[in-house]
């Protein structure tokens, strides 16, 4: 039997399915020459996690959405997105120094932090103990 039948023997018949990841792996892997890293496999499969995004849609209302709309009249509500004022009036050179200084303050803020900033989001981080909590509540 030749890959293309096995594979698709496998998708159709053997492939037990406890979550989407089998499936998402090997459309990453068909997608990109048969080989992915884990981290873009783990990418696809975020993208795909409804819980996630819709947490980060919140943010995004919250945070970003909130300061470059209305505290900052940056950007503009349209529809469900967001519209950055002024964009036409922008070169494609102008647009890609925006794009490398946007880059730059992310470097500058992951360094200054040394990754800790998602270390909250980690699953293996340890909680601080209730006596910790405490003693800096009554300080």
């Amino acid at each position: 039997m030749n890959t293309f039948e096995q594979l698709k023997q496998f998708i159709l018949s053997e492939m037990a399915m406890s979550h989407i990841y089998q499936p998402v792996m090997l459309m990453r892997l068909l997608r990109d020459g048969g080989y992915g890293t884990a981290r873009e496999i783990a990418a696809d499969i975020l993208s795909r996690d409804q819980s996630q995004l819709e947490y980060y849609e919140e943010i995004v209302k919250k945070m970003p959405g909130k300061v470059l709309t209305q505290n900052r009249g940056i950007t503009e509500k349209s529809g469900e997105g967001y519209r950055l004022k002024g964009y036409t009036d922008l070169t494609s050179e102008q647009r890609a120094v925006l794009l490398s200084l946007c880059e730059q303050r992310i470097h500058l803020y992951e360094e200054k932090r040394k990754g800790d900033h998602w270390s909250h989001r980690r699953r293996n981080r340890r909680p601080v103990p209730g006596s910790v909590r405490s003693e800096e509540h009554t300080s």
